[in-house]
């Protein structure tokens, strides 16, 4: 299989495609940021989001991470405070490895549990 392929990719670890778009998940703190030590980037519900710094590659950094599912993206930021559902034209996105992929840009959907699940209220994180 070419894990490279973004089809591919997304079939392979079950992403979910909508409308052309592959949708991602993105651990981030109670403030909606995320990047750990390097660029904190926000990621605020309803926008969009780009980076500075797109590298057209399959290799980790230059640009915005996410992954398939939720518990992935947790593996990246264990101690996030929130869950986000984010999304990218398919073709637009580069795999690394099979538990996230890189994107220039991100439209930020919605929050959702720590587990993906739809929130019901605010409190239910």
């Amino acid at each position: 299989l070419d894990l490279n392929n973004p089809q591919t990719w997304a079939d392979y670890t079950g992403a979910h495609i909508q409308d052309g778009e592959v949708v991602l998940y993105k651990a981030v703190d109670d403030t909606l940021t995320a990047g750990h030590s390097w660029a904190p980037t926000a990621y605020p519900i309803g926008q969009a989001v780009a980076c500075e710094d797109w590298r057209d590659d399959n290799d980790c950094g230059g640009g915005l991470h996410a992954s398939p599912h939720p518990h992935q993206a947790l593996s990246y930021y264990s101690d996030a405070a929130r869950m986000l559902r984010v999304a990218a034209p398919l073709d637009s996105i580069r795999p690394i490895g099979t538990d996230k992929a890189k994107a220039p840009r991100f439209r930020v959907l919605d929050e959702v549990s720590l587990t993906g699940r739809p929130l019901t209220d605010a409190v239910d994180r």
